[in-house]
């Protein structure tokens, strides 16, 4: 099953999935299609999990440092792999995105982001 879609309905599929955290425009209709059936599965969950991120994000004082791990402390023992390197992307483009400050960046344990907040 492969729906076909005009160009600028791809562009908005695109930017809608990019900006809900969803890697492809696939999984992001697959998401839209279960919320309307009101069907129950881990995509749902892991969007309530990036608007969550996104909110403690929002909040995150000047200077503070920070991991995807630690604003997401209650959650993030009980995720699985794809959702938490899902959630480390993004983070990053969060901070990449952010125009009111600047966020030093530090690798820790080789592989880890570790940010700090520098307001601009």
């Amino acid at each position: 099953l492969r729906p076909k879609f005009l160009k600028h309905e791809v562009a908005e599929l695109k930017k809608q999935a990019k900006e809900m955290g969803f890697q492809n425009i696939l999984s992001f209709v697959r998401y839209i299609v279960l919320l309307y059936l009101k069907i129950d599965n881990e995509e749902l969950k892991t969007v309530e999990i990036h608007n969550e991120l996104e909110e403690k994000f929002k909040n995150i004082r000047d200077k503070e440092r920070f991991t995807c791990a630690s604003l997401l402390k209650d959650r993030w023992e009980f995720l699985e792999k794809g959702q938490k390197h899902s959630l480390a992307n993004h983070l990053k483009r969060l901070t990449l995105e952010d125009k009111s400050a600047e966020y030093l960046t530090v690798k820790i344990h080789g592989n880890i982001n570790s940010y700090q907040k520098r307001r601009k």
